[in-house]
């Protein structure tokens, strides 16, 4: 907890993505509490379990809705994450030392997590891995629990949902020998996912929103986002390459084990030591590319980072090796390996920090197969006490010991990298905001905005281009309506685009911000905003391209 600790909390604190879904999560939140109703008022992309869940916590546990508190929520639960993958590789039976180690190597691979404090994605990782923590264990009712926490993730995400949901149910199906046994747990699947869905539905209406617009928050407004957003993941020439090998030797392997000769035990032994080193290598290299990604500051979720464009392949088909190796995982192998190869679809169609969530499971994976490999190794130091072999076998076992020292290390120069930063970085200063630190070009940037918002003497703020929704509050100005997406305003429905344009002419007096992306981002569809905005728009002043000025309308 320690180690996540100091290296989760200056990566956060020191991170600030420019298209601020920060703040637009914020910002929905914010409109909920206040009584919008969702899709019809406040816009969001996200189904309702993330409103119910985060409002809740925000109520109960009184976390202050301002950038330190999300910030702080996001950190305890990538720490949480990472003490819940521990417990399910010691759950597994994994060596203690192995657990350790993969564990912090997730914990560091999470890294984007910084640049988008408060999104739902928080919710939908821990809420997997929870039930991935409880199909491992012995509770009676770990088949309902696990779908009822698969069902949050479905009315957070639909189709995170189905990624979860299809390991699981086929889990179910192989779960026992007994008829019995694996019907009452398929009952039990069905039945858990059912009532979490149906219940968050029966509180949403509850609160006058029609089911036909949480069907259409959930599915129906995500038909054209593809189109929108569509992004295609980059994969490294590296990682096909040890792909193809990889399929190659665990198809050998397979059909190796079909013989029944003599020589059975020299080729599982030969097996085993291909199986310990090619995972050994993917392992290095994967460490290393997070060390790459820790030494360079996130900038965009877009932006390739090593590890997760390395994993997207060589996590799933290492995988497989699972399906045929002896080791404490095999009840479980077909979750682990389906989960793992369809997480990455987390990242359709925009492979930016869900690309991170998405490769993430491939650490457990890892240690899995490192584990049983080093016990086997170990078997075979025990039986064979002499020769090139065994001396062979001791020398890989002593050098799996040396990562332990490593990964240690690695956690540490990685936070010691982000804690640089948020030394040097400045103070922000700005309401909400006194444990975040910027570099001292953007700080400076975002207080003088801020400044000249407040300047202008208005009571409303809009945005061209992305809305910037930290400045709502960072300047306690109030927004025009409640819809405010981050990417403002193209996505909009008509009936928002109408909404807008009446409550700006409603308002008078209004402040509006230009960033310098404005006419990149703009399109057709914002045409009709964009006239009403810039209507009798004046500039009064600019902070590093940034227009800042007023709407007045009679």
């Amino acid at each position: 907890m320690l180690l996540s600790f100091l290296t989760a909390f200056p990566a956060v604190m020191t991170t600030l993505a420019p298209y601020d879904d920060q703040g637009y999560v914020m910002m929905t939140l914010k409109t909920f509490l206040q009584g919008e109703r969702l899709y019809t008022q406040t816009h969001t992309q996200y189904g309702p379990a993330y409103y119910l869940l985060t409002g809740s916590l925000h109520d109960v546990m009184g976390i202050p809705l301002t950038q330190d508190g999300v910030r702080l929520k996001t950190i305890t639960f990538w720490c949480f994450a990472t003490i819940l993958v521990y417990s399910i590789l010691r759950r597994l039976q994994t060596l203690p030392t192995v657990a350790f180690i993969f564990s912090l190597l997730f914990h560091l691979h999470l890294h984007k997590l910084a640049l988008e404090p408060g999104h739902p994605q928080e919710w939908i990782l821990v809420l997997s891995l929870l039930s991935f923590w409880l199909i491992v264990g012995n509770n009676r009712a770990k088949w309902f629990l696990a779908a009822t926490l698969v069902g949050m993730i479905g009315m957070i995400k639909i189709n995170c949902g189905l990624i979860f949901a299809i390991p699981l149910i086929v889990q179910s199906l192989l779960s026992t020998k007994s008829n019995a046994t694996r019907i009452t747990a398929v009952v039990m699947v069905i039945a858990g996912g059912a009532i979490s869905a149906a219940s968050i539905c029966a509180v949403t209406m509850a609160m006058g929103i029609p089911v036909e617009k949480i069907f259409w928050g959930l599915i129906g407004q995500h038909r054209g986002f593809a189109n929108e957003f569509f992004h295609v993941v980059p994969l490294s020439t590296l990682s096909i390459a040890y792909t193809v090998l990889c399929v190659l030797l665990i198809y050998k392997a397979w059909n190796s084990n079909l013989a029944t000769s003599m020589h059975n035990r020299i080729r599982h032994d030969h097996w085993l030591q291909w199986r310990f080193g090619l995972t050994l290598v993917a392992v290095v290299i994967g460490a290393f590319l997070v060390a790459l990604d820790w030494m360079n500051p996130l900038i965009h979720g877009l932006e390739p980072r090593g590890a997760a464009n390395w994993l997207i392949l060589v996590g799933p088909v290492t995988s497989l090796w699972l399906l045929k190796m002896e080791s404490s995982a095999r009840p479980y192998r077909l979750y682990i390996v389906l989960a793992t190869f369809l997480s990455p679809l987390m990242a359709y169609p925009t492979p930016g920090t869900q690309l991170s969530l998405g490769t993430a499971l491939s650490w457990i994976v890892f240690g899995l197969i490192m584990s049983a490999s080093v016990q086997g190794l170990v078997t075979k130091l025990q039986a064979i006490q002499q020769g090139e072999f065994s001396s062979a076998l001791c020398t890989a076992c002593a050098r799996l010991k040396l990562l332990l020292p490593a990964t240690m290390v690695l956690c540490l120069v990685s936070g010691s990298t982000a804690w640089y930063r948020w030394f040097r970085f400045s103070p922000l200063k700005l309401r909400g905001s006194e444990l975040l630190r910027l570099d001292p070009s953007i700080r400076e940037r975002e207080f003088k905005i801020a400044q000249a918002i407040k300047r202008t003497g208005c009571t409303h703020l809009v945005f061209d281009g992305h809305n910037h929704n930290r400045f709502f509050f960072w300047t306690d100005l109030e927004p025009l309506t409640a819809a405010n997406p981050t990417f403002w305003p193209r996505m909009l429905t008509e009936d928002e685009k109408k909404r807008v344009i009446s409550s700006l002419q409603a308002s008078g007096k209004v402040c509006m911000v230009v960033p310098p992306e404005s006419d990149f981002l703009a399109s057709d569809r914002t045409k009709s905003v964009r006239q009403a905005f810039y209507n009798s728009w004046q500039e009064i002043e600019q902070v590093d391209n940034w227009k800042i000025g007023v709407t007045n309308f009679p």
